[in-house]
């Protein structure tokens, strides 16, 4: 898939629906009540566990939906390793405390539906998303496309040292010198590979790459952080917001466009029997309106998934060797990847 090619085409019905939902809300125009607002006004309060992260200066989805209805309570637990926050989520629902909406890595996501904790919504815009896209069991929705890409400390390796791609991580100068995150994006990684090379090739990468030491962390941003102190010289699939961040900071932190990158939609999921259905749905269009898709845009560096909404970043996706690694990629993968990494990596998890 080519990133950044859609042509924006509004599909006015689709649009049209979304804009009854909020209209009243946001100002847009004077509506009678919604069914669907007043619904979620009478439940008051959204949960949501979520592996999104905040810069300084920026906003939770959360916090954007509460401008926009100031009447709804919104809980947000917020975690950058997946794991830890599934561990939590799990601990919640077995304690009667059921969260409304899951929005966590493709491993984390897999393992909700495979426990039957997600439920089925197709959501009334599904028609407009980029492509035709559509996750075919509807037990998450894409409300964008996020990339993660290899980074080096560009003060100790130089662009030029990295020609021959992920095979340079297997020199041994850089024993112990590379972060996996074992709590979300390594498995993101390990598909790609395997859809890149093929099976038996990633595998046997893999292996090497564990005999190098690779270091497996919880956390996206632990690496990244380690990336820019020198404490590790790359970092293996990091999101590309997180990157631009610590670039905007000053840190010597390069992005390695090494084939392949990682490419995948950024799906949020409503829990089955959430405490609060009509507000999950409510933020689930409310997600995927032209406005809030422009805002996660600009703010995540995410590519929309509207079809009428433009990429404000295309810079970082062109010419890129991208390969769709998400949650219905690696999900049939998922099982056998993590008894074959217990075989490949040595180094226990490294603690945040």
């Amino acid at each position: 898939m080519k990133i950044g090619k859609f042509l924006p085409k509004v599909n006015a019905v689709v649009f049209g629906l979304i804009l009854s939902f909020v209209a009243r809300e946001i100002g847009l125009a004077a509506s009678v009540a919604d069914p669907l607002v007043d619904a979620a006004r009478k439940e008051g309060k959204l949960v949501i566990y979520s592996t999104s992260t905040v810069e300084p200066g920026e906003k939770s989805i959360g916090q954007k939906m509460k401008e926009t209805f100031p009447w709804l309570d919104v809980d947000e637990v917020l975690m950058a390793s997946g794991s830890k926050l599934l561990e939590r989520m799990l601990l919640e629902i077995q304690a009667g405390k059921i969260p409304d909406i899951a929005h966590m890595g493709s491993g984390q996501m897999g393992q909700l539906k495979e426990k039957g904790l997600l439920q089925v919504y197709r959501s009334l815009q599904e028609d407009n998303f980029v492509g035709g896209f559509k996750v075919p069991h509807r037990m998450w929705t894409p409300v964008s496309f996020r990339t993660i890409h290899p980074i080096y400390n560009s003060k100790i390796v130089k662009a030029d040292a990295l020609a021959s791609g992920y095979d340079a991580l297997l020199d041994p100068k850089w024993k112990g010198q590379a972060g996996v995150d074992i709590g979300g994006t390594l498995w993101q990684f390990w598909t790609a590979m395997e859809i890149r090379r093929g099976e038996d090739k990633a595998r046997d990468f893999m292996r090497r790459f564990g005999s190098n030491e690779a270091k497996p962390y919880f956390s996206n941003n632990q690496i990244r952080n380690l990336v820019a102190s020198g404490e590790l010289t790359f970092g293996i699939y990091i999101y590309l917001n997180n990157i631009i961040t610590m670039q905007k900071e000053g840190a010597p932190v390069a992005i390695w466009n090494a084939d392949p990158v990682g490419y995948f939609p950024s799906v949020h999921g409503m829990v089955k029997n959430a405490s609060h259905p009509n507000a999950a749905k409510l933020y689930m269009e409310w997600a995927l309106s032209k406005e809030t898709q422009e805002w996660l845009a600009k703010q995540e560096v995410v590519v929309p998934v509207r079809k009428d909404v433009e990429n404000p970043y295309p810079q970082y996706f062109k010419n890129v060797p991208f390969v769709i690694s998400g949650a219905d990629e690696t999900d049939p993968r998922l099982e056998r990847l993590r008894d074959e990494y217990k075989k490949y990596f040595r180094v226990q998890p490294q603690k945040n």
